[in-house]
């Protein structure tokens, strides 16, 4: 091989697929050796699992063990990574083979890489992955000061020694014959440039520039800089023992293959893990359809009731669909919730479609399977796989012929006729992905698909299906359907406006609010992150609005978040959130279910730690464009709240510096009343925001997030909390008056800190740890404000989805496991009990 492409190419490749092997090496260690092997000794066996090629995640079940054995091995992770760094130090630099001793190097390079990642959340929060190992030893977190000091430094110390061989090792093997040896930068970049690669991959970087856009870096800066000083502290340490070879290009080439086949490997994992599940799924087989459920889960007369429907519907696509295929047969696996079907297929979607394989959940509030994946799992078995997944969707949508139990076409003739018309290229456009809703765009493309079956013929619905790839301009599209230019835009246009003046549908009538009702709410959070157990449509969830109820709680509020970059740029997103529309509707219809109601409060994250309240756009332009695409954001849970009862919407959160432009404001409730028939509200910040809105009366519900100060000092005394809260009282009472409107808390908290009560907003644990402090504030709050005729409720923040938290060394807000919570069982179950008239009177 010519030197010059063995140095150029072949090395570096080797070079980099062995960071790679080094980083799974350490991964292992950390993330799956422990779980898998240690902690079902322990008895918390494995419940799920997933793997790319860039993460491992692996959820237990809850311990059942003896204290002992789960204090053990809960410090085991740490002590095997450190063991892991001691055999590197003996053994690793003896390894004759150098691609071998390179990837032992780089995985103990790794290994300090995610240690130290876990001191500095441990140093920073006082708590966190190394918090909990840690533990046992030291006590349960929150940790005092001196002691996260201690641990920090001597950790960090004890770590730099390993650190400094392992760099000092790769430094002198990248200089050995692949670089020059007096090129020491070379040889720097040769160490982190891998590392940092690596990094930005496993941090999604690039699906995050959508949201974040250049600043995303900002991600890589504290990895980058200990990338760096450990690379720097490897180089003073001086090359000492038998000279070495470097990589050969043989090690290069199967340091690459192994590479290669582990990234496969690790790429296939969700087959693996589906070929895993179904072997122990029962069968059942009718005509078209093999149906495999877990026997525990499904009665047989149940399992056959569900194939007989699936016959039919899809009898009916197969009439609708022009030369369909002679032979089809399609398989159903169902699964009994949401987290088996996240476990399974990493997805938590009501069902999704693998060639002509359905994943479908059939549990809960889904009772049946939506027509569009037998529609899609049929248009794969009879045209193949579509060019573009979007078309694709349209398509099975259009064969299926209905949304969400209505006839397709009507219920494109009601979107249009609520938000206005849906441009042919705004369908298409994927810029608008992030915000533009699909509850909007899949009916109303399958809608243009069905006006091209209609207008032209079926079979350019096929064509668009097998030819139409990246989603082209529509000048290719007009090509593709044999259009002059332009006209296929004003062929929708014209068909959708005679679809919507054919549409006698009247518009639904507005859900009279309640005035009698005291929302005596709680904030419910989603903590199951990408479904692993906990989130809203998780059992956990279930149990935890059972305990609410228990406590007097007869509503929740649900929190979608989405993204927004903030810093005059006009970028809105909800895509990637965990707290997917079958996670909000699962828990709305748990919680209605027990005869409770739910608010539902969509919120927007600012990139890298903003705060909503400042956004500001200084370009009316450009705050405009930001409207448009928040406008999107919001309608798309609008619609979500009214196909599915929500009882409670809120139209936005603590956007201080925006909401002072209030014909903005009317104009998006005007469309979301549209849209959503029930109760209206905002949750304005505490303070000037609150106070001095002026689109009040556009809404039903005076919303306020409520941490304003009940002292200026710290106390634990529920009388000198009172004043504050009473001239809190006669303030929030003069807004009421002056807009005729009742106040609700869409959020109020306090955490459980010293100066809790003085500064709700702050919750830093470094003050130290205060319970009564807390539950004075709840005290007073509930005495101060359920009595007023003016207030119509109260949501706390906040009680985790998971039952999660808390405790008498928990610093933060919720009250699981404190005397807050025995006082809000106290006022909430006193609260049941009273005529509403009594309440509504009471001083």
């Amino acid at each position: 091989m010519p030197s010059t492409l063995n140095k150029v190419l072949v090395k570096p490749a080797g070079w980099l697929a062995l960071g790679y092997c080094g980083y799974w090496m350490a991964l292992a260690l950390q993330a799956v050796i422990v779980p898998v092997v240690a902690l079902p000794l322990a008895g918390a066996p494995v419940v799920a699992w997933s793997a790319t090629p860039w993460r491992a995640t692996i959820t237990n079940a809850e311990f059942t063990g003896a204290a002992g054995m789960r204090s053990l091995l809960i410090v085991l992770p740490l002590a095997i990574q450190v063991l892991f760094l001691l055999a590197l130090a003996l053994f690793a630099r003896r390894t004759r083979p150098a691609w071998l001793r390179i990837g032992f190097f780089f995985a103990g390079f790794w290994v300090v890489l995610l240690l130290l990642s876990q001191i500095a959340i441990f140093a920073y929060l006082g708590r966190g992955a190394l918090a909990r190992l840690l533990a046992p030893l030291i006590g349960r977190p929150p940790i005092s000061l001196a002691k996260r000091i201690a641990w920090t430094v001597v950790s960090t110390v004890l770590l730099l020694l390993p650190a400094r061989f392992c760099a000092g090792q790769l430094l002198a093997e990248a200089r050995s014959d692949w670089l020059p040896e007096k090129r020491r930068f070379s040889a720097l970049i040769a160490l982190v440039g891998p590392v940092l690669l690596i990094l930005a991959v496993v941090f999604e970087l690039g699906q995050a520039f959508r949201i974040l856009g250049p600043r995303l870096v900002l991600y890589l800066i504290v990895p980058a800089v200990v990338c760096v000083l450990l690379a720097l502290l490897g180089m003073t340490r001086k090359r000492t023992g038998a000279a070495m070879r470097g990589l050969s290009t043989g090690g290069a080439i199967v340091a690459v293959a192994i590479a290669a086949a582990l990234y496969a490997g690790l790429d296939q994992s969700p087959a693996l893990r589906l070929w895993t599940m179904e072997r122990h799924l029962a069968h059942f087989a009718t005509t078209h359809y093999t149906i495999l459920y877990n026997a525990k889960s499904y009665q047989p007369d149940q399992v056959q009731t569900f194939a007989a429907e699936r016959e039919r519907v899809l009898a009916a696509e197969m009439a609708r669909l022009e030369s369909p295929p002679p032979e089809v047969h399609l398989r159903v696996v169902l699964y009994s919730d949401f987290a088996a079907k996240k476990a399974a297929t990493g997805t938590m979607r009501a069902y999704s479609v693998e060639g002509t394989t359905i994943h479908a959940v059939l549990a809960g509030y889904i009772a049946g399977l939506d027509g569009a994946a037998d529609a899609a799992a049929l248009l794969n078995a009879a045209w193949g796989k579509p060019r573009s997944e979007r078309i694709g969707q349209w398509a099975a949508r259009w064969l299926a012929g209905q949304w969400r139990g209505r006839d397709l076409r009507q219920a494109a003739a009601q979107i249009e006729s609520e938000v206005g018309h849906y441009t042919l290229a705004q369908l298409l456009d994927t810029s608008a992905d992030n915000y533009l809703s699909p509850l909007a765009r899949e009916p109303l493309g399958a809608a243009w698909l069905a006006s091209i079956a209609e207008q032209i013929a079926p079979q350019r619905v096929r064509t668009l299906y097998e030819r139409v790839g990246s989603l082209p301009d529509l000048t290719k599209f007009d090509e593709s359907l044999f259009l002059r230019p332009g006209e296929a835009e004003q062929r929708w246009r014209e068909w959708s406006q005679a679809l919507v003046a054919r549409n006698n549908d009247p518009p639904a009538p507005r859900r009279p609010v309640d005035a009698s009702f005291f929302y005596r709410g709680i904030s419910f959070s989603h903590e199951g992150w990408s479904g692993a157990g906990g989130g809203y449509a998780s059992e956990q969830a279930a149990a935890q609005l059972r305990a609410l109820l228990a406590m007097g709680a007869n509503a929740i509020a649900v929190v979608p978040y989405g993204f927004t970059r903030g810093g005059n740029e006009e970028s809105v997103s909800y895509t990637g959130t965990d707290e997917t529309d079958e996670d909000l509707t699962a828990a709305l219809h748990v919680a209605h279910a027990l005869g409770m109601k739910v608010m539902l409060k969509p919120q927007l994250w600012v990139g890298f730690g903003g705060f909503t309240g400042t956004l500001r756009f200084d370009d009316p332009a450009t705050r405009a464009a930001w409207m448009r695409q928040y406008r999107e954001f919001i309608l798309h849970y609008a619609r979500l709240a009214e196909l599915e009862q929500f009882d409670l919407f809120c139209v936005g959160t603590e956007f201080e510096s925006l909401t002072q432009y209030a014909d903005d404001w009317r104009r998006l409730i005007t469309d979301v009343r549209r849209v959503y028939h029930g109760p209206l509200t905002y949750a304005a910040n505490w303070g000037s925001e609150f106070e001095s809105i002026a689109f009040w009366d556009a809404l039903d519900y005076i919303g306020v997030n409520n941490y304003y100060p009940l002292a200026k000092q710290p106390t634990e005394r529920a009388e000198d909390l009172l004043p504050g809260a009473a001239q809190l009282a006669a303030r929030m009472e003069a807004v009421s008056r002056k807009w005729n409107r009742p106040i609700l808390f869409t959020e109020v908290g306090y955490p459980s800190v010293r100066g809790g009560a003085s500064q709700p907003w702050v919750e830093d644990g470094k003050r130290g740890v205060d319970l009564a402090e807390q539950a004075a504030a709840y005290e007073v709050s509930m005495k101060a404000f359920s009595g007023r005729p003016w207030m119509r409720g109260m949501f706390w923040w906040k009680w985790p989805s998971n039952g999660r938290g808390g405790g008498p060394s928990d610093s933060s807000f919720t009250p699981i496991g404190k005397p807050a919570a025995d006082v809000l069982r106290t006022w909430y179950t006193r609260l049941a009990r009273e005529p509403s008239t009594a309440k509504q009177n009471r001083p």
